[in-house]
């Protein structure tokens, strides 16, 4: 018994079956990842070394001084948290 080349149908229909089992191994792997960030508590603070162009600290030093109650350290953070998770769902 011979075997026939595959037509044209039948390897766009294994290509398009592999393509599905890669989704689908992708969506079980995502299902039972966790985060690093998950579980931790928010309260509590971590220092990270942030180098930044002296212009940028100047004007960073200056808001800081010049807005009651807020630190260098707030502006960066309520600047940075919002960006963090735009980059996290363009990842998913």
């Amino acid at each position: 018994m011979k075997l026939k080349k595959p037509t044209d149908t039948q390897t766009d229909n294994k290509a398009a079956q592999d393509f599905i089992a890669q989704a689908d191994r992708r969506t079980e792997s995502r299902a039972g990842e966790s985060y690093p960030w998950e579980g931790v508590d928010p309260k509590k603070m971590k220092v990270f070394s942030f180098r930044i162009p002296m212009d940028s600290y100047k004007k960073l030093r200056y808001l800081a001084d010049k807005l009651p109650r807020t630190s260098m350290n707030d502006i960066c953070l309520d600047a940075l948290e919002p960006y963090l998770e735009e980059l996290l769902k363009a990842e998913e």
